[in-house]
């Protein structure tokens, strides 16, 4: 993931901020080492409910990094 995170800095500039989602603790220890600015945990019921199928016409919810202008997933199953 580290050499990704770099290819992202270096194609979108040092002004891009980098958040990556994950497990809690491999969230902390990247924002720790400074190689993204933040983390949102992949275990928080907003994201669990942004992958799940809507239940009307809008999602069930919307976290704060799903406003992003380029989203890469790492943990997707395919179906997403």
């Amino acid at each position: 993931m580290i050499p990704l995170f770099r290819a992202l800095r270096t194609r979108f500039g040092p002004e891009m901020r980098l958040t990556v989602v994950t497990r809690t603790n491999l969230g902390q220890m990247l924002k720790m080492m400074d190689f993204v600015d933040d983390y949102a945990s992949a275990d928080d019921r907003q994201h669990t409910l942004w992958f799940a199928p809507p239940d009307g016409r809008k999602p069930n919810s919307t976290p704060a990094w799903a406003n992003c202008n380029l989203l890469l997933s790492a943990v997707s199953s395919g179906r997403d």
